[in-house]
């Protein structure tokens, strides 16, 4: 567009140029057509360099949910008794329970006293619904002190554990969050945390957690004034360097009209 519009001036340029050396001195014409080229080239050009370019319109990012989405991959007829493998991170906690208390998967290496009460777990689950946060929460509770099973996944409890980090909380210093999270970070880092330790922590953590997403969001709009005032900077540097080419052109067309009227008298 900007292009365009230089290419314009100069047209307007020649042609005013033309009709300056073609007006026989007369002062009548050359005022016109002076007139005429800035009305139709000068000032357009102006409007065009200093309108708004779409691309500086603030765009504020989507919000996205991360629901618990659905998996079809096969479920494995073995107990998982460490954290949750990457191949099952997006599971809800109820299709996680099923699948980790089936008894089917305590007859490889068979154990009786497991598979009766993985048995009885089992039929449990089945008759609650996968709503009841509450109930799941504490049959989960029942698998991880019967069963040895842990349901907490590596990358929830890597997450929370890089937030409670008392370091994130002392530029600027805070010390009743700086408090807070060393108190949280000593309970997250222990060898023996359990999915129902890890959303005790998590509830307690609130405050630090939306804190950080605060400060994420505060870090995110300052990089975005800076990215438009970078560019409205480089827009007003392009729109200078037009005007004066402008302002040369300008100049020289008035100097050409005054040796045409020198040379016409």
């Amino acid at each position: 567009m900007k292009l365009l519009c230089i290419l314009w001036d100069l047209g307007c340029l020649i042609g005013t140029f033309r009709v300056i050396a073609s007006s026989k001195g007369d002062g009548a014409v050359i005022i016109g057509a002076l007139i005429a080229f800035v009305l139709i080239a000068v000032l357009p050009t102006c409007y065009c360099f200093r309108e708004k370019d779409d691309s500086s319109k603030r765009h504020q990012p989507k919000s996205s949910s991360h629901g618990e989405s659905k998996t079809n991959r096969k479920q494995p007829s073995y107990p998982t008794n460490g954290l949750v493998s990457k191949a099952y991170r997006n599971e809800t906690y109820y299709k996680r329970l099923k699948r980790l208390c089936n008894p089917e998967n305590f007859m490889i290496d068979y154990d009786k006293d497991k598979v009766d009460i993985a048995n009885n777990l089992y039929s449990k689950i089945l008759n609650t619904k996968s709503d009841d946060k509450s109930t799941i929460i504490e049959l989960i509770e029942e698998a991880e002190e019967n069963l040895h099973i842990n349901f907490l996944d590596e990358v929830e409890l890597t997450r929370l554990i890089d937030k409670l980090n008392p370091k994130n909380y002392m530029n600027p210093y805070d010390a009743e969050k700086v408090s807070l999270a060393n108190e949280l970070y000593d309970k997250i880092t222990c060898s023996d945390v359990n999915l129902t330790i890890y959303l005790h922590i998590k509830e307690q953590a609130k405050p630090l957690t939306d804190y950080l997403e605060l400060v994420r969001k505060t870090q995110q709009e300052e990089n975005w004034k800076r990215q438009v005032a970078a560019r409205r900077k480089q827009e007003e540097a392009e729109c200078n360097l037009t005007m004066a080419i402008i302002g040369l052109i300008a100049v020289a067309l008035v100097v050409a009209v005054a040796i045409v009227v020198f040379l016409t008298k």
